[in-house]
């Protein structure tokens, strides 16, 4: 399983997706993180790539290959879909965004703008009555804003 792997991990990873996707499973606290991510780079198991985040070198490889089987099955993988999770978001996040403005009254406009890194394709504004359902909406929106902007192309299309 490739994919729930971290030893085949496709990209780096910042240390706030690190610590949401393990502190969100419960799996450690963020000062474990922050301290595991210090002794980590101190062991040259893995190193800082900048403005990327962190990867595993290739000791960092071979230790994690080893301790693959150490780990229950059930915490790599929770993990591991935490993190893809967070990466599908902060990749959406570079070429999406939103914007949360307060309005007088109390009431929140929500902009969408979905982009496919070259330009934008929608621009949605929603009004909602208060700021948590604004980010409600935000985090919906970025976890897939695809397929946001596939299922209104097919609401307007007549599809649905």
């Amino acid at each position: 399983m490739s994919t729930t792997c971290a030893v085949r991990w496709p990209e780096p990873l910042t240390a706030e997706i690190l610590s949401q996707s393990l502190t969100e499973q419960g799996l450690a606290n963020y000062f474990e993180i922050g301290d595991a991510l210090a002794a980590l780079l101190k062991g040259g198991n893995i190193a800082a790539v900048e403005g990327e985040g962190y990867a595993l070198t290739e000791n960092g490889r071979i230790i994690a290959t080893r301790l693959e089987s150490a780990l229950p099955r059930f915490a790599r993988e929770r993990a591991a879909r935490a993190a893809s999770r967070l990466l599908r978001r902060a990749r959406n996040g570079r070429e999406n965004s939103v914007e949360i403005r307060r309005l007088e009254g109390g009431d929140h406009h929500i902009i969408c703008r979905v982009g496919d890194g070259e330009r934008e394709l929608m621009e949605m504004t929603l009004r909602l009555p208060d700021r948590m359902q604004a980010e409600l909406v935000r985090d919906t929106f970025l976890a897939d804003p695809a397929r946001v902007y596939g299922g209104i192309l097919s609401l307007f299309m007549g599809e649905v």
